[in-house]
C-alpha cells in the first residue's frame, strides 16, 4: 500500500510539475500575443499617422497646383495685354504717320 501511495505521490507530483511547465507556457505565448498586439496596434496608429501626412501632402499639393494656374493665367493675361498694347501702339504710329503724309 505504502508503495502505491508513494508510486501516486509521484505521479501527482509529477502532473505538478507538468502542470506548471504548461502555465508558464501559457503565460509566455500571452506574453508574446500582447507584444503582437501592441506592435499590430502600433503598426495601425503609423498607418494613421502616414495616410494624414498624404491627405495634408495632397491638399499642399493642390494648393501650389492651383497657385501656379494662378499664376500662369496672370501672366498670360499680362502678355496678352502686353501684345494689346503694342498693337495699340502700332495702330496710333500708323495713324499718326498717315496723318503726317496727310493720308
Amino acid at each position: 500500500v505504502e508503495a502505491a501511495a508513494a508510486a501516486a505521490a509521484a505521479r501527482a507530483a509529477e502532473a505538478r510539475d507538468e502542470l506548471a511547465a504548461h502555465k508558464e507556457a501559457l503565460r509566455a505565448v500571452q506574453e508574446r500575443m500582447a507584444e503582437a498586439w501592441a506592435l499590430q496596434q502600433g503598426t495601425a496608429d503609423r498607418l494613421v499617422g502616414v495616410r494624414e501626412s498624404l491627405t495634408a501632402a495632397d491638399a499642399a499639393a493642390a494648393e501650389s497646383f492651383a497657385a501656379c494656374a494662378t499664376a500662369l493665367r496672370g501672366a498670360a493675361e499680362e502678355q496678352r495685354a502686353g501684345q494689346c498694347d503694342e498693337e495699340l501702339r502700332g495702330a496710333i504710329a500708323a495713324a499718326a504717320a498717315a496723318l503726317r503724309c496727310g493720308v
